[in-house]
């Protein structure tokens, strides 16, 4: 495991070294001249603004501690208002936002005290940073500040704040962006998440790195390199390592132990013909938990794109795909053989489905299924997929089934504009019906089939 890591690690740091060295002999050969013209510009000011209106209605999934049948219906107001001042390559950016949630419906529970954010609820950076551009010969970018972070699909890295879902994203980070050539660069990054956000502006302190709040003092630090390489615009494919170390408290009967580990990937993007493309990506995990256990996870998807016709203005897709997350049947024993999120927990691909994850750490999971997609009228956008969900090994043997079946799942997004430009050029406003649909299968004892249904709208100025 050891020799993998160290090759895996230096093939990362070893081709922007050699794509850099074949980019240094074309100028050579060629003989051109560079010239880099700066224009000074002077101090740019700029801001905007923009509104998330949600309404969230669930049937329950089974297996959450809720009994059959029981439901919540919740709206959210998100806001926020950004604003930045650049100078030649260097911004300051920041952005300011605001959420509160009222349940409208919520079974076994009152109204009152249900909702853990409540107007005007509290303020926070949800953005702050500072960016230096064409650094060290104008190939490096430099980004200092709590930022955003996501990575090829996301299945790795997309959310630093897990604890209050999608609320916000953001990583208190060091990024540095090498450019190789022009379509090749290396990022290296740097975190640290803190419990809470000591920044925000209210009477709450609330723990955003875990949903349980049982803990305290938990905080989660990392590091990594992603590597892009789009020389070959028949096989893009990109690179990663990402070490992460989660700390937690222990509080009496209930047990999350930290951990210290390391992730090793790959993403794949080969393009066959102008209709069929495809995307592989595979990681292996290896590490150690504060109680000693090893720490051995693997994550894999593969699957295949088919345009049906690349010029129809429909632009009809259809994807069959696998997801693959490696699982542990054997919680007591020396090894921790499930697949970590690291910096994923997320509602990802389906919001029904991540009730099964306590925090959304995904693991254990067998996800094939069929992804379609078609572009209805104009910007009018319609998403599915749908497939058997199944675990990776059977995680309950205590109750003697031994049954990895969880069910079926079937989700779809439609999205559309409504208006543009009614409050200046910038500004939209656009809206969103997702809906999930999760029969379960014998891996569960309850029958009732689970629902999610979101309306969304989305106003920017």
């Amino acid at each position: 495991m050891k020799r993998l890591m160290t090759t895996l690690l230096m093939m990362v740091m070893a081709v922007p070294a050699w794509v850099l060295a074949q980019e240094a002999a074309k100028k050579e050969a060629s003989k051109v001249p560079e010239t880099v013209e700066k224009a000074d510009e002077g101090l740019n000011l700029d801001g905007g603004a923009d509104l998330r209106f949600r309404d969230e209605m669930k049937h329950e999934m089974p297996g959450t501690g809720l009994a059959a049948k029981k439901f919540e219906n919740m709206v959210r107001l998100r806001s926020r208002v950004w604003g930045s001042a650049s100078y030649e390559d260097y911004t300051l950016y920041g952005r300011v936002a605001n959420e509160f949630r009222v349940y409208t419906a919520r079974s076994g529970k009152n109204r009152d005290g249900m909702a853990t954010y409540e107007f005007p609820d509290e303020l926070y950076f949800d953005n702050l940073y500072f960016d230096a551009k064409n650094l060290i010969n104008d190939r490096v970018d430099l980004r200092v500040g709590r930022q955003e972070l996501k990575y090829g699909d996301s299945r790795i890295i997309s959310d630093g704040s897990a604890a209050d879902g999608s609320r916000s994203s953001y990583f208190n980070a060091v990024k540095a962006t090498l450019h190789v050539t022009e379509k090749t660069s290396l990022d290296a990054f740097g975190i640290y998440m803190p419990d809470a956000d000591e920044y925000a502006v209210g009477p709450y302190d609330r723990p955003m790195e875990t949903i349980n709040t049982t803990y305290t003092d938990n905080k989660e630090s990392g590091a990594g390199l992603y590597l892009n390489v789009g020389e070959m615009n028949e096989f893009p494919f990109e690179l990663y390592y990402v070490w992460k170390d989660e700390t937690h408290s222990h509080n009496v009967g209930q047990k999350e132990y930290g951990r210290d580990f390391h992730t090793f990937g790959t993403r794949l993007l080969p393009k066959f013909s102008e209709q069929v493309s495809g995307e592989v990506e595979l990681a292996v995990q290896t590490g150690e938990t504060d109680d000693g256990r090893t720490i051995c996870g693997y994550m894999g998807y593969g699957g295949l794109t088919y345009a049906l016709a690349p010029d129809n203005a429909l632009k009809p897709s259809i994807t069959p795909a696998v997801l693959y997350l490696s699982g542990d049947d054997k919680p007591n024993s020396g090894a921790d053989n499930n697949w970590n999120a690291v910096f994923n927990r997320t509602t990802w691909f389906s919001v029904l489905l991540s009730d099964q994850y306590k925090n959304c750490r995904w693991a254990n999971l067998v996800f094939p299924h069929l992804a379609g997609g078609v572009t209805v009228l104009k910007d009018q956008k319609l998403k599915l997929y749908t497939g058997p969900v199944f675990t990776a090994v059977d995680d309950q043997p205590s109750n003697g089934s031994g049954d990895t079946y969880k069910g079926y799942l079937t989700c779809a997004r439609y999205e559309a504009p409504l208006c543009k430009g009614f409050f200046g050029k910038r500004s939209d406003l656009n809206h969103a019906v997702q809906l999930e649909v999760f029969e379960p299968g014998a891996y569960y004892t309850a029958d009732a089939t689970a629902v999610f249904l979101r309306y969304e709208v989305n106003a920017r100025f």
